[in-house]
């Protein structure tokens, strides 16, 4: 156990193509768990950003969802 009180978990596709299913760039589903209640959020980021945009627009997002637990 690592004794933690918040996890963020994040995947998606940030491109610079879909994925092998694909599922359009931009696509992130962004996880968070507190307290053994899990909470799960898609978010659709601009496909035109870059890939570097897209994954820093997905950490403010992880970030900003586990604070509001």
């Amino acid at each position: 156990a690592l004794n933690c009180d918040v996890s963020i978990c994040t995947t998606g596709v940030a491109g610079p193509d879909r994925d092998e299913q694909g599922t359009e760039v931009g696509t992130v589903y962004i996880s968070c768990a507190y307290n053994q209640i899990v909470e799960t959020k898609k978010f659709r980021f601009n496909s035109e950003l870059s890939r570097h945009q897209i994954r820093l627009s997905t950490i403010k997002e992880a970030l900003s969802f586990a604070s509001s637990f």
